[in-house]
């Protein structure tokens, strides 16, 4: 009978690797943005012999992901099995929480499943070389081991724990935040002696993953830590807070008081002319030798100005990205509806990105001498979310249509569980990660869609743990 009851969730599994294997067949090569060049270009010229220079504002754990795909495999093509393997198996571990508190539930586990393991954005992002995919995927193995979802063996749990949080940390920024929460929830329970040991093994084993990365950083990238993204991001809104008056660093306020007496159309709300343009305040700063010697500590100073001296300002554009990520965190993530001109896209920035060494493009599938039978196979291959078709996978383009709505379901769920159950660690991992991750895309200044995508598996599990309350 057990089995009978467990049979929609391995249909459900087995449609969901079909859906994932499907995408993988109809667009052999993966989709490259122009933040792809920064995980992929140090193990592409390692590979080809031209040395391994990640730069700095990155972590290491994605580009080691992808050399040691590209170096064992030799093509893109494998590392998207890799990665979406990964998307299902992040599924699995949402599926296995929710089965952990509320046992027999395969129907409803089913159901869940399918949220998540044909997320639109998942399905994408697991297609393109960007850390967002992966790092759900350690994220959710993280709080897996933090609830004891790794058997009974709670040294075995923090361990998994630990290991897949040096992980996450490396993948992605907003990893320092989730060592954050799973180390208060530690803290959380510490009074109770079981847990200690769990605590213990977290600690001693994410202290050994973390050594090589840091030591590495240390000798060989001249930097303290595991990325320097944070503060490039968090400054370029801040920078619009500040008169330049109030700039206490001599140089700084020399080389930054032109952008403010001669930006007539008030440039300063354009984030990315700040961090990008060649005309711009960062760029002027990272030209000076003496500034770009320092460059993290200016960015720290402005930061902290703009913080303290204009805190209602700040506070404002917080609230702001805050809510626009809690309202469209889990919208579509498709910036290009047609199918045929997002790959054209990704190839082109992948030639654009290679094109000093364009020996690189071995790794792809796409021959330009085989363009025109390449373009016109993807173009027949109907793939949901762009299509509606093929009818198989039309549930998948419904859910797409529907996914926006998973953030409000998520945050009232998560509301639900704090006021009715917040004794529970589940609900209390859930509500410190949701928000944390939050906070740290609004202090970054600015949301993409992409961004959200470690909240779909938080805000689906709540919603289905708030269903059932009451096994809690």
């Amino acid at each position: 009978m057990a089995r009978i009851r467990k049979l929609p969730l391995l249909v459900v599994a087995c449609y969901c690797w079909l859906y994932h294997a499907y995408i993988i067949t109809a667009l052999p090569d993966p989709f490259f943005e122009p933040d792809s060049n920064g995980y992929m270009d140090g193990p592409l010229q390692q590979i080809l012999g031209r040395g391994f220079n990640v730069p700095i504002s990155r972590g290491l754990g994605y580009p080691l992901f992808l050399w040691t795909g590209l170096k064992f495999f030799g093509t893109f093509h494998a590392l998207l099995w890799i990665q979406h393997f990964l998307w299902m198996a992040m599924a699995g571990v949402t599926v296995a929480l929710f089965l952990k508190y509320c046992p027999k539930r395969y129907a409803w586990a089913s159901v869940l499943l399918f949220i998540v393991g044909c997320s639109p954005m998942g399905a994408i992002l697991s297609h393109s070389i960007l850390a967002d995919a992966p790092y759900t995927a350690w994220q959710m193995s993280a709080i897996g081991g933090l609830l004891g979802l790794f058997g009974e063996s709670l040294s075995i749990n923090g361990t998994i724990c630990g290991i897949s949080l040096a992980i996450a940390i490396n993948t992605r920024p907003t990893g320092k935040l989730l060592v954050l929460s799973i180390a208060l929830v530690h803290l959380i329970r510490l009074g109770n002696e079981r847990y200690r040991r769990m605590a213990t093994a977290t600690a001693i084993s994410f202290a050994l993953a973390m050594s090589p990365f840091l030591l590495y950083n240390y000798f060989r990238r001249h930097f303290s830590g595991v990325e320097t993204f944070g503060t490039f991001y968090a400054v370029g809104d801040a920078l619009k807070h500040i008169a330049p008056a109030e700039i206490r660093d001599t140089r700084t306020r020399e080389l930054l008081t032109p952008f403010y007496t001669h930006q007539g159309e008030n440039r300063f709300l354009n984030s990315n002319w700040i961090w990008y343009a060649s005309d711009g305040p960062i760029h002027a700063l990272k030209a000076d030798p003496e500034t770009a010697a320092r460059i993290h500590t200016i960015y720290w100073q402005l930061l902290i100005q703009a913080a303290t001296r204009h805190p209602l300002a700040y506070l404002k554009d917080l609230y702001e990205v805050g809510a626009t990520t809690a309202r469209e965190g889990t919208r579509n993530v498709q910036t290009v509806p047609d199918k045929t001109a997002s790959v054209i896209f990704a190839l082109r920035t992948y030639y654009q990105s290679t094109i000093s060494y364009p020996e690189a493009r071995r790794f792809l599938f796409f021959r330009p001498d085989t363009a025109p039978a390449y373009f016109e196979t993807i173009k027949r291959s109907a793939l949901p979310p762009f299509d509606r078709k093929p009818p198989l996978f039309f549930p998948i383009w419904l859910l797409a249509q529907a996914y926006a709505m998973l953030s409000w379901i998520g945050i009232l769920s998560i509301g639900w569980l704090v006021w009715r159950a917040w004794r529970e660690p589940v609900v209390q991992i859930l509500l410190l990660t949701v928000v944390s991750q939050i906070i740290m895309i609004a202090v970054g200044g600015v949301f993409v869609p992409r961004y959200g995508i470690p909240l779909e598996p938080l805000y689906a599990l709540a919603a289905f743990l708030a269903l059932q309350l009451n096994s809690l």
